[in-house]
Formats: structure tokens, C-alpha cells, sequence
């Protein structure tokens, strides 16, 4: 049985769950990303140190993102609800949106 708040780890990538539920085989968070959100407790957000960023990943205004897609790291620019903003695409895929490219 999973909580809301339990942490897990699968396939090297750390998860928050965000809707409890009893575990299941087919129900890991690239199967049911619903159940699941990544998450990054190495970094701290900072320039230095920015966020691994993620598909449906809480992202917040103001820190920084590193997309392993392309390499880049990407200030987010943009909360929608002061809380983080879950979103579904990549920094890379949001520039001018949410997202800000350094160079």
C-alpha cells in the first residue's frame, strides 16, 4: 500500500506519490504516470545545482532546470498557481511559455 508522499524508486529515478493505491506490477510510473511524479532531492533548483527536469514534474518559478533532452539548462519564468505548475513536456519544449534558455 502506497500514501500519498511515499517516495519510490524505479528504474534509477526517484518518485513522489501523488495518489495512494496498492501496488501493483503493471502499475509503475512509466505505465501510470498519474500515480506518480519525479522528483529531485540531489539539487537544490540554484544555477549551480539545478532540478533534473522531467515529464509531469512540478516545476516552480524561478529555478533552474537542467534537460537532459538537449543538454541545456532553463530558468523557469512562470507558476501558474504560486504552488508549482505540473507540466507534461520538457523545458526545451516550453521556451517563452514557461521557460527561459540560458546560454
Amino acid at each position: 500500500e502506497l500514501s500519498v508522499g511515499d517516495r519510490v524508486e524505479y528504474e534509477g529515478k526517484l518518485y513522489r506519490v501523488v495518489q495512494a493505491h496498492t501496488t501493483q506490477e503493471m502499475w509503475t510510473p512509466a505505465i501510470t504516470p498519474s500515480l506518480f511524479e519525479p522528483i529531485d532531492v540531489l539539487n537544490d533548483g540554484s544555477l549551480d545545482r539545478p532540478f533534473i527536469a522531467a515529464t509531469g514534474m512540478t516545476y516552480y518559478k524561478d529555478k533552474y532546470y537542467f534537460d537532459e533532452v538537449d543538454g541545456n539548462v532553463y530558468l523557469c519564468t512562470r507558476d501558474d498557481t504560486g504552488n508549482g505548475t505540473t507540466l507534461h513536456f520538457m523545458p526545451h519544449d516550453l521556451v517563452g511559455v514557461y521557460f527561459s534558455l540560458l546560454r
